[in-house]
């Protein structure tokens, strides 16, 4: 958001960081509460009642909720002496999150990581996901972030819609440029849908992937 490398932001004065900061924030709309926990200490039962305090108190519902990440939260239902599996308890935490996601009428985002052969596979699948198949099973839509030897040298990364509830998954796969000095994504054109097809990363994504933001009115994402 500063648009400065990431390694250099320690080395700022307090009062040039405070500035670079209202200065983001005097072109900001909307609000973003940040709410931290220990490590698998929490449940979605812990979400929702963050949510009703902050309806209740500060008069904000979200419009997007990110939970960073599911592996590392808890079931309500199942608790880790129970015994359950690992297939259990993650697909249980998955199936919480989305009942907050419909009770509230918000998104839900949050993150997974794959496995041990998922790590090194160039065209992941759902099949790749860690701990749980019950995860894939219960989202609505599944994104894959890629990355290997030829999209680094690019500036590039490869995103790979594995599974929605939206659309069909004809144009399946998005190229989009990264400065991972600024942790910055951007939207590199239209000359590389040919190079997606054929599997060349050198390029940018397709317009049938592009996602429009889910409205209130319009509760169903849509695809420009």
């Amino acid at each position: 958001l500063m648009g400065i490398d990431v390694l250099d932001i320690p080395k700022l004065d307090i009062d040039t960081y405070k500035n670079k900061v209202a200065k983001i924030a005097d072109k900001t709309k909307g609000r973003l509460f940040i709410k931290e926990y220990p490590p698998g200490t929490i449940t979605a039962s812990h979400i929702r009642a963050l949510l009703d305090e902050l309806k209740l108190k500060e008069g904000f519902i979200p419009d997007v909720l990110i939970v960073d990440y599911i592996n590392l939260m808890n079931s309500s239902r199942y608790k880790a002496s129970s015994g359950a599996n690992s297939y259990t308890i993650i697909k249980a935490i998955a199936e919480e999150l989305r009942a907050i996601a419909v009770e509230f009428n918000i998104i839900c985002l949050t993150a997974t990581q794959m496995n041990r052969g998922g790590t090194q596979d160039s065209d992941p699948d759902m099949s790749g996901v860690s701990e749980s198949f019950g995860l894939p099973a219960t989202v609505d839509a599944l994104f894959a972030i890629v990355r290997n030897e030829n999209l680094d040298s690019l500036g590039n990364i490869l995103l790979k819609n594995l599974k929605t509830r939206f659309s069909d998954l004809t144009n399946h796969k998005s190229m989009v440029g990264i400065e991972w000095n600024k942790m910055t994504v951007k939207d590199l054109g239209d000359d590389g849908i040919k190079g997606i097809a054929q599997d060349i990363p050198t390029s940018a994504p397709t317009p049938e992937l592009k996602p429009a933001f889910m409205s209130k009115e319009k509760p169903y994402r849509d695809w420009e």
